[in-house]
């Protein structure tokens, strides 16, 4: 089996209607979705307690993110490194039409 990351509602919120729909347009987005800097789901399941969760390629998903380790605080340069591959990805969104849940008025 691949590596993965996997992305499971917390248990608190994860029954409300409001955060079930917006899951699932998360996941709808990211489906539609085709970029490097942009996360490839390649599961959507659902745990025992039935709380949704989705998967996608550790590879891929370790390229957006700055590192495993815990910080408490980003250097400059740093943040200022992941803002060009965040803004890329943002603009294949905005060129294709779609929206990552919460830019459109949410």
């Amino acid at each position: 089996m691949r590596g993965a990351a996997v992305k499971v509602l917390n248990e608190v919120v994860a029954h409300t209607t409001r955060v079930l729909e917006r899951f699932a347009r998360e996941i709808e987005v990211l489906r539609r979705l085709s970029h490097p800097n942009i996360v490839e789901i390649y599961e959507v399941d659902k745990l025992d307690d039935h709380r949704p969760s989705m998967r996608w390629s550790a590879s891929r998903a370790r390229r957006s993110t700055p590192s495993s380790r815990r910080e408490t605080r980003l250097a400059l340069r740093d943040a200022l490194g992941l803002m060009e591959p965040v803004c890329a990805a943002l603009g294949s969104c905005a060129c294709s039409g779609d929206h990552p849940p919460g830019c459109q008025g949410e």
